[in-house]
């Protein structure tokens, strides 16, 4: 555990997908998906430019508290990448349109 400041979200999501935050990389990882947890709007960039270096084949998703949902959704416009609020809930879909 390291990068965030927010342990209580890190918790949820660990729990949540089963695996535990990275060291290196993209935040949390299993064998077809890769996720970016953003705490800031500065975050959001960061995470997206993470995900999409990501050699994970299957899904990447963008994990973002409530309050910068659309500032998320609106970053990863045509990126492929979905995003998510820390509960799992789909914010966007993941598609290139």
């Amino acid at each position: 555990m390291g990068k965030h400041q927010n342990v209580n979200a890190i918790r949820r999501i660990e729990s949540r997908i089963g695996t535990k935050e990275r060291n290196t990389g993209v935040d949390f990882k299993t064998n077809r998906k890769a996720w970016e947890f953003a705490e800031t709007k500065q975050d959001i960039n960061h995470g997206i430019n993470q995900l999409s270096k990501s050699r994970v084949s299957g899904q990447k998703t963008l994990v973002v508290p409530q309050r910068l949902a659309k500032t998320a959704k609106d970053a990863a416009t045509g990126t492929g990448i979905r995003v998510e609020n820390v509960g799992g809930k789909t914010l966007k879909k993941g598609r290139r349109s």
